[in-house]
Order: structure tokens, then C-alpha cells, then sequence
């Protein structure tokens, strides 16, 4: 592997650039306003791979730029507020577009602590890859465990095998 992309998606606000930031502290961001208005981009390097992660607005009125920034995508990652539905536009996006074949990885962000609750995807979306629990807006252990988790989805890729 010398680089991969991974889009990290789900509804506005859920938490997608600050987990982008956390994980790749010089990302970039394009927003006004502090709302995201095209992409997040952070790069994740280690032993001479990349992983380019991608974020995607959450906004429907983005949806043609959604499309056009999954292309391409090995895997994802799905940013849920805990506590809240499943949103169906990011279902939507992981279930019906170029992303419908992605593995992902869920990451319930749990804003402000509280015990996990238990994140069920909807029918029309295959299972996750991995569930990760963590607070965004306190320090983050558990992104540690999602790096980890996302370096091994992708060699996993590589080499062909589609174990968990």
C-alpha cells in the first residue's frame, strides 16, 4: 500500500471535521461560518503509506459534491452523534451512490460522555466494519483505536482479504 482514501461521512454537525482535525492536526478545512461548505482534509503517514482522509459535507444541498468525493474512496468512516437516528442521507450515501460497496467504520460520538448506546444501521446499509465509541469534544483515547482500526481495514484491503 502507498495510499489510500477514506471519506468520513454522515449528517451535519455530527462531528466529522473535528474528528479529521484530531486525527491529522494540520488538516484542512474549507467552511464558513464554522460550517464545512466543500471538504475536510487530513493525511494520516506511517512507514511510507498514506491515508488520505476525506471529509464529506453532511448537507443535502452538497450531495453532487458528496458524490464526486466518494469517488474513488477505499472505505469510510461514519461520524453519529450518539443518542440520535441513523441519518438516512448518509445511509443514502453508503447504501445507493459509488460509496455502496465501502467498508465502514462507525464512530458514535458521544458528546459529553454517557454510556454507549448501541448503534444499529439501517436495513438498507450492509453492516459495519467496527463500531468506536469517543467524546470529540474531551481528550480522545479511543482515536488511538479508530487509527489503528482504519490502517488495519486498509492493509486488510490490500491483500485481498475480507475478514474482520
Amino acid at each position: 500500500m502507498r495510499g489510500a482514501k477514506i471519506v468520513v461521512v454522515g449528517r451535519g454537525e455530527a462531528g466529522k471535521s473535528t474528528l479529521i482535525r484530531k486525527l491529522a492536526p494540520h488538516s484542512m478545512n474549507l467552511e464558513v461560518g464554522g460550517r464545512t461548505i466543500a471538504l475536510d482534509h487530513g493525511m494520516l503517514v506511517r512507514n511510507g503509506d498514506s491515508i488520505s482522509l476525506v471529509g464529506v459535507p453532511g448537507q443535502e444541498r452538497f450531495a453532487a459534491v458528496r458524490e464526486v468525493l466518494v469517488a474513488g474512496a477505499r472505505a469510510a468512516v461514519w461520524v453519529h452523534p450518539q443518542g440520535e437516528a441513523p441519518d438516512a442521507g448518509t445511509a443514502e450515501l453508503l447504501a445507493g451512490s459509488s460509496a455502496a460497496a465501502l467498508p465502514y467504520i462507525v464512530y458514535v460520538n458521544q458528546r459529553g460522555g454517557g454510556a454507549p448506546v448501541a448503534f444499529r444501521a439501517p436495513s438498507a446499509v450492509p453492516k459495519p466494519r467496527h463500531v468506536v465509541f469517543g467524546d470529540l469534544s474531551s481528550r480522545e483515547d479511543n482515536l488511538q483505536l479508530l487509527e489503528g482500526l482504519l490502517w488495519s481495514l486498509v492493509m486488510k484491503l490490500d491483500s485481498g482479504s475480507s475478514e474482520e
